[in-house]
């Protein structure tokens, strides 16, 4: 579920709007807010949906390639789902830390093996 991060937006430009007419009109001016715990669980929450351990999901990745039959009949729709986890793989790697993961977990033999 990809998180609605317009929403996230809006809702933190509507509280920042809350904060500074609070604050005005208490007139401490610190422009600081303190959240409630419900506010700060809801925040934590939506800020950790829209992110991706990524040596979790290259092991994943690599774990389909590791499963694919080598002498299975290839079909369009398996050789569309292998292009698309080579490209997530491809898409991953480019970061150079996670390149050295994937060697690390192990995602090279499955790779070259699909490759061939």
């Amino acid at each position: 579920a990809t998180p609605n991060w317009n929403a996230i937006l809006q809702w933190s430009i509507a509280q920042g709007a809350k904060t500074s007419s609070a604050t005005t009109s208490a007139g401490d001016g610190d422009g600081v807010r303190t959240f409630t715990d419900e506010e700060r669980k809801w925040f934590y929450d939506a800020m950790a949906s829209g992110l991706v351990n990524e040596v979790e999901r290259m092991k994943e990745v690599t774990e389909a390639l590791r499963a694919v039959d080598a002498t299975a009949t290839l079909d369009d729709d398996e050789l569309a789902r292998r292009e698309a986890l080579l490209e997530d793989l491809t898409m991953r790697v480019e970061n150079v830390d996670n390149a050295g993961d994937l060697y690390t977990i192990g995602g090279f033999e499955p790779l070259i093996a699909t490759l061939k």
